[in-house]
Formats: C-alpha cells, sequence, structure tokens
C-alpha cells in the first residue's frame, strides 16, 4: 500500500494494515507505551469514521469499531445471550479475545469467514506460544464456542473447534480473602466523611461490608434501586440476573443519603455512586478497586495476599463474620445471592472458629512397644 503522495479514501481495513506494515501491531494487547499510543490513534481515527465520535478509556481489547467482521462478533453475543443469559462481563470478554481472532483474519486479508482453514486457526493459535498457560486457556476455550456457532449458522464449512489446541490450566485453591473485624473498622475509620469523595467511598464500602453486594451491583446500583418507604434494595444481580431483595439498614441508609445530599455532584445519571471527574459516570470497576485500595492503605492494612485490596474481599469479610456467628449457610447464600449453597461453601474454609472444633486428637505414639525400638 502506498502511504506517500497521493489521496486515498479512509477504511478500518487500510488504517489496521498501516499499524501492521509501518508498526509491526497486529493485535491490541501487551503493548509498548509508544505502540499503545499508536493503536489508540487509529482506534480514534476508525471510531470517528464509522461513529462521527471518540469514545474514552484506554485500549482494552482487540476489537476496534468498524472492523470487517464487527457484525459476526455482534451477532454470537446476540446469540449467546439470548440463548445463555451471559453477563455483560462475559460479553466483554468476547469483545477482548474474538476481537483479536478477528482482527487477525483481517489483518491477512480474509474476505470472508468461508476462507477460513484449519492452518490459519492454528497459525493465529501459535501467536500464543509466549502466553501463559491461562491466557492461552481463556483465548482458545472462547474461539471454539465461536467456531462451533459459527458452523451452527452456516457461515463456515466446517467445524475447526476441533483444530484448536486443548491447553491445562489447573489453577491452585486461593482462599477467599477477607478482612478480620479489627481491620473492616480500621478500613472505615480511615475514611475522610468530610469529602464529597470520602463520602462516597464511605457508602461504598459500608454497603459492601453490611451487604456483601457485588462491586458491579454496588457501582450500577441506581437511585430506583432503593426503596425508602420499604426500607429495602431490590435489585438484578450483574453477575447471575437473579433479582435480589436485602433490607437497607439503618447505618447504610444513614451513609447513602449523606453522600446524596452533601457529595454526589448534580448531574442527570440515574446512578447513585458517580465519579467526581469528568467524564461523569458511573464508578467503574477499577475505580471500585481504588476505592477500597486508598483507604486499606490509609489504614495500615497490608493489602498484599492475594485480592485483598479488591472490594470482593469486603464481601468475603461479610460471608465469614456471619459464619462466625453460626448464622446458617443457606441463609448467607441468600444473603450473598449465590444461587447455589455450593458456591458459599468455599467461605467455610476461612471459618477457623469452627474448623477448629473439626480437628482430630492425635494419640499418643509409643516409642517402645513391646521393649523393641521403632528406629
Amino acid at each position: 500500500m502506498d502511504y506517500g503522495g497521493t489521496e486515498q479514501t479512509f477504511s478500518s481495513g487500510k488504517a489496521l494494515d498501516f499499524l501492521e506494515r509501518i508498526y509491526g501491531i497486529t493485535v491490541f494487547t501487551n503493548l509498548s507505551k509508544s505502540d499503545a499510543f499508536r493503536a489508540r490513534a487509529i482506534q480514534f481515527l476508525c471510531e470517528y469514521n464509522q461513529y462521527g465520535r471518540f469514545s474514552m478509556g484506554k485500549i482494552s481489547s482487540g476489537k476496534v469499531p468498524g472492523f470487517q467482521f464487527e457484525e459476526y462478533l455482534d451477532r454470537f453475543k446476540h446469540y449467546q445471550k439470548s440463548r445463555h443469559l451471559i453477563s455483560e462481563t462475559t460479553l466483554k470478554h468476547y469483545d477482548h479475545e474474538l476481537g483479536r481472532f478477528l482482527l487477525y483474519i483481517t489483518q491477512k486479508e480474509y474476505n470472508s469467514l468461508e476462507l477460513l482453514s484449519a492452518p490459519v486457526i492454528l497459525d493465529y493459535c501459535s501467536s500464543f506460544s509466549s502466553f501463559s498457560s491461562a491466557v492461552r486457556h481463556n483465548a482458545f476455550s472462547t474461539l471454539r464456542v465461536f467456531l462451533r456457532y459459527l458452523y451452527h449458522e452456516k457461515l463456515i464449512k466446517e467445524d475447526f473447534s476441533c483444530v484448536v489446541p486443548s491447553v491445562s490450566n489447573r489453577r491452585e485453591c486461593k482462599l477467599p480473602t477477607a478482612y478480620s473485624k479489627k481491620e473492616k473498622d480500621d478500613l472505615l475509620n480511615a475514611v475522610d466523611r468530610s469529602s464529597p469523595i470520602g463520602k462516597r467511598d464511605y457508602a461504598i464500602i459500608m454497603i459492601a461490608t453490611r451487604l456483601g453486594l457485588r462491586s458491579s451491583d454496588i457501582r450500577l446500583m441506581t437511585f430506583s434501586s432503593i426503596h425508602w418507604g420499604k426500607n429495602t434494595i431490590e435489585l438484578t444481580m450483574e453477575k447471575t440476573k437473579e433479582f435480589i431483595v436485602l433490607p437497607l439498614l439503618k447505618d447504610v441508609g444513614e451513609a447513602i443519603i449523606e453522600y446524596i445530599r452533601y457529595g454526589r455532584p448534580q448531574c442527570e445519571l440515574p446512578y447513585i455512586f458517580i465519579s467526581h471527574l469528568p467524564p461523569v459516570r458511573a464508578i467503574t470497576a477499577s475505580g471500585m478497586t481504588a476505592v477500597v485500595r486508598r483507604h486499606a492503605g490509609n489504614a495500615g492494612i497490608d493489602c498484599t495476599p492475594y485480592g485483598k485490596g479488591g472490594p470482593h474481599a469486603l464481601r468475603s469479610t461479610l460471608a465469614t463474620h456471619l459464619l462466625e456467628n453460626e448464622v446458617p449457610l443457606p441463609v448467607i447464600s441468600e444473603i450473598l445471592g449465590h444461587k447455589d449453597t455450593r458456591t458459599t461453601e468455599v467461605y467455610l474454609k476461612l471459618d477457623i472458629p469452627h474448623l477448629r472444633k473439626c480437628g482430630l486428637e492425635v494419640p499418643v505414639f509409643d516409642w517402645n512397644k513391646n521393649d523393641r525400638e521403632v528406629f
């Protein structure tokens, strides 16, 4: 392609080809800082060409709006969501993993999915050779599902899902991370409630520690979720799509009211917890993590253990404290919004006082049984 003097019509395909030919950028992940700037500039151009606007945020996936096979990805997501009740988090995962694959075949100048072949798919999979088994497992598993869909919809002539390599990804069993009662109190006391952001953060931590809601449900909570007359919080959980009703505890309600009246910026957004810097929007997932990590640091809490710096540790904290107070597992499962009590059983591993009761007494060992030395 000639990039000198002659005027050419812009297209996403040409823009992606430019990135590959000039800078060797083929996917928008694990980029150096300079390459990330270049890829972001191309993404801006593609978005403006397609939609007449730019989106905010960094590149987080291989998907570029307007790329050649975007329609197929959107159709696949709609298919999965309508038949399998896929969560929004999983749909974003599809954008990330399948966006990389579709960009790859776009850059290889395939004009139709019917041109896909086993060597092409194996060549794509081989590009992951330097990645961890976890990354390869996630990428290949998603690709397998997508290829089965394409074959089922007669968009490709063969089922290439069997070509995708299988990657073993045995994950070590990790204990849930939770705060002790003192750490939880120190965390709440570390929040400066005199500032607008402090009022927001305090209300967020109160909801997480007292009601055990997931981070996604807190950050996307709307004004319509709170029923002041009934003293309840009612919402459909993002992860499970299950409807849940929780009591609006007095201290939680007071924290929310204080933020809404004296801390929340005036805006038309339906979300209760919003960013305090432009662009004003619902607080992001990374923003939720920053809330917990910032105040945990101020409280002198060590966040190096796995997951302790994140909001999910606050949910685990509630489950652990309920178990210690001998609340039945089915009740805890209902509070946390688990579909299956077996999901809640993971928190039994943290219930040290009751685990001690399960310990067996070690019998006294007779070193000289029958007057014979053991060793």
